[in-house]
């Protein structure tokens, strides 16, 4: 996914304040912001991607001052509307919307050396 699809202003504005805003590790196993807009081409595309890569992922900060990273599986952080969406959504028209056409970001797997 490009940077500039998943961390575009969108007409209405948003901000990024830590903790509200979900993340993945869609590149490369990094933790990639994705806007709520692009969340049904996701779904759309989630036949193609590791189910690892789907888990929404969240800092938490525990009472003792340490951060731990906690993770909710694919498919139970996608809402209704987002599900319902991408089924109205061509595979082609979602991996356009994500700005990997050649497919070298999204559906690459992570090899160890």
């Amino acid at each position: 996914m490009r940077e500039s699809a998943a961390l575009s202003e969108p007409d209405g504005g948003w901000e990024i304040r830590k903790g509200s805003q979900p993340v993945w590790r869609l590149v490369d196993d990094k933790i990639t912001f994705v806007h709520r807009r692009l969340w049904p081409e996701l779904v759309r595309l989630s036949r193609q991607l590791p189910r690892k890569r789907l888990a929404e992922v969240h800092e938490e900060h525990t009472p003792q001052g340490k951060h731990r990273m906690t993770e909710r599986p694919f498919p139970r952080w996608v809402p209704r509307d987002a599900s319902k969406e991408a089924k109205e959504r061509s595979e082609e028209a979602a991996v356009a919307a994500t700005g990997d056409e050649r497919g070298k970001h999204l559906t690459r797997k992570r090899t160890r050396a």
